[in-house]
């Protein structure tokens, strides 16, 4: 979880797993919805930050809290005081991060399962092989004379 700017200012927030956002992905960001109860949580954790929020967000798939420089020092000293959120190292040193110290959902970062994603794969798998076996040489019979 990303928080950018300041209380006076405004807070955004966004949530970014492995490496960031790829290459298409933006396209797809821009034309979906956002996470009501994520968003409660976030507006939750910056106003008054309990453990229970930190376990919501450990139940939503959240393991870090990261501010990046400039940092509000006001929801620092905050996030600094809140039980379950431990301090952790960031590659800038002006750059503020917490874990999330509680036990992560492993269901919320699967996500629901589609049958027709599946589906579909096994019709890739099929074409793949159609393709080497049609791909494949072919020997030629020579009859004696």
């Amino acid at each position: 979880l990303v928080l950018r700017g300041d209380v006076s200012q405004g807070l955004t927030y966004s949530v970014v797993r492995g490496d960031g956002t790829t290459l298409g992905e933006d396209e797809v960001l821009a034309l979906s919805g956002g996470d009501g109860s994520l968003a409660a949580d976030v507006r939750e954790l910056t106003a008054r930050p309990t453990p229970a929020v930190v376990d919501a967000l450990a139940g939503e798939g959240i393991e870090y809290v990261v501010l990046p420089s400039p940092a509000d020092g006001d929801v620092a000293a905050d996030l600094d005081a809140t039980g379950g959120l431990v301090q952790a190292s960031a590659e800038d040193r002006s750059t503020r991060a917490w874990r999330v110290a509680r036990a992560l959902d492993p269901d919320a970062l699967d996500g629901p399962r589609s049958w027709l994603h599946v589906a579909l794969l096994g019709v890739q798998l099929l074409g793949a092989v159609a393709v080497v076996v049609l791909g494949a040489p072919t020997r030629e019979r020579r009859r004696a004379r």
